[in-house]
């Protein structure tokens, strides 16, 4: 890994805690308490351009820092709620229902919540049933649409139905998906291996009762994929991770008669190196839309970055720099509309030291990008990250400490004026 801050990048895995099988022990909290050793990354999606394939074109983005002086979202400070021990680290995700995980086997478990307000039943199986490293499902309506043994997979929740298998797919990485709706039907984004030993990973779109549709341009690879509606529009944003330099495609989709209509290619932003676990993800608060990817800035700084897209992608999108103190790998992002705002999940080193105990930030997106965050919960290493919200709170979901944990937390309450 490359030095950041003249420290190299803490190694990120999670360690162990005991298991709900295990003797009687401490009720958890919000801050776990030990470091752990690393462990090999999943495989490589960064990559050097090979000779004779796409160029990357010259495009220029306004690239700054955030403001010091950030505003606050509205109604009052996010504050850390009820944490939940939910079960072995695992592929995992917030939801309507519940903490929904999935196994090796491909079974769909549920933690339902508990009678306590905020909490979360734990699921009584053992570390070997899930795969530690699987990136979460992503819950769109009544599924859940995950990768499994290269292959991408549905099955209904809360009621259990079949697996559904819907297309080859690339292993470890994340599916983003978006539920039926009266104009469209369902559809899911994600990756695939390359079609030969020389080429790249590319973006592909799963269109229920319809066709396959190459997402990335030709010559164009792919390591992240997200999706998103925006003010009545899907939008969908693919990295093309590099050990180089890293593009970042937007483009529009349209239906017409339920059938799917891709818009025109964009290259948004050209970041810099991007890492194999570098993730981004889309957040479009009401007719606006924004990309957010935690990467490096130049080689001795690490930050989360915000591309503001807007209505309409377009080349060389601004872009905004919320610096870390130090890297971490992974660097996990969420987003979640909740509280009535759209709203970004984000876990941050809590110093330059390497290793330092992570902190988990919450922020809400305004007109011009993020707003201050609240410190909502820390541990020594984060990943898997995902969340879900009501106009009551949302509910966070992660993985540390070798343990899956749900993290309930209420909306603010509103501000009262002097």
């Amino acid at each position: 890994m490359r030095p950041i801050v003249q420290h190299a990048f803490a190694p990120m895995i999670v360690g162990a805690l005991v298991s709900l099988t295990a003797c009687k022990r401490e009720q958890p909290t919000p801050t776990p308490v030990r470091s752990v050793t690393a462990a090999p990354s999943a495989p490589s999606s960064a990559r050097p351009a090979p000779p004779g394939e796409w160029t990357v074109p010259n495009v220029k983005s306004d690239e700054r820092d955030e403001s010091p002086d950030a505003p606050h979202a509205d109604g009052g400070v996010f504050k850390a709620g009820t944490l939940s021990d939910v079960g072995p680290a695992g592929p995992a995700s917030a939801s309507r229902f519940g903490v929904v995980m999935i196994t090796r086997r491909d079974e769909v478990v549920l933690a339902p919540p508990g009678k306590a307000k905020g909490s979360f039943k734990g699921i009584a199986l053992v570390a070997t049933a899930f795969a530690e490293k699987a990136q979460p499902p992503s819950i769109a309506g009544e599924h859940a649409y995950f990768i499994s043994n290269g292959k991408l997979a549905r099955r209904r929740v809360p009621t259990l139905g079949p697996v559904e298998v819907l297309a080859d797919a690339r292993d470890f990485t994340r599916v983003s998906a978006l539920p039926a709706t009266e104009a469209r039907p369902a559809t899911a984004a994600f990756i695939v291996n390359p079609d030969k030993p020389t080429g790249s990973a590319t973006a592909m779109l799963w269109v229920e009762g319809g066709d396959i549709l190459r997402l990335s341009p030709d010559g164009t690879g792919a390591s992240s994929v997200s999706m998103t509606e925006s003010g009545g529009e899907v939008l969908i944003a693919v990295l093309d991770g590099r050990t180089g330099m890293t593009p970042v495609h937007v483009r529009k989709l349209a239906f017409k008669d339920k059938r799917p209509m891709l818009g025109e290619n964009v290259v948004a932003w050209v970041a810099g190196p991007a890492q194999p676990t570098t993730e981004l993800t889309l957040l479009a608060p009401e007719k606006d839309a924004w990309i957010f990817s935690a990467l490096e800035r130049e080689t001795t700084r690490f930050g989360l970055a915000a591309v503001h897209i807007g209505a309409t992608p377009q080349m060389g999108a601004p872009v905004e720099w919320r610096m870390y103190p130090n890297g971490i790998d992974p660097a996990p992002v969420a987003p979640v509309h909740a509280c009535g705002r759209a709203l970004l999940v984000y876990a941050r080193p809590s110093t330059e030291t390497p290793g330092a105990e992570q902190e988990l930030h919450l922020a809400a997106s305004g007109d011009s990008g993020l707003e201050s965050s609240d410190l909502i919960g820390k541990a020594p290493s984060i990943r898997g990250l995902s969340a879900s919200g009501d106009a009551e709170g949302l509910l966070v979901v992660y993985s540390a400490s070798s343990r899956t944990w749900a993290l309930s937390t209420p909306c603010p309450r509103a501000t009262k004026p002097k």
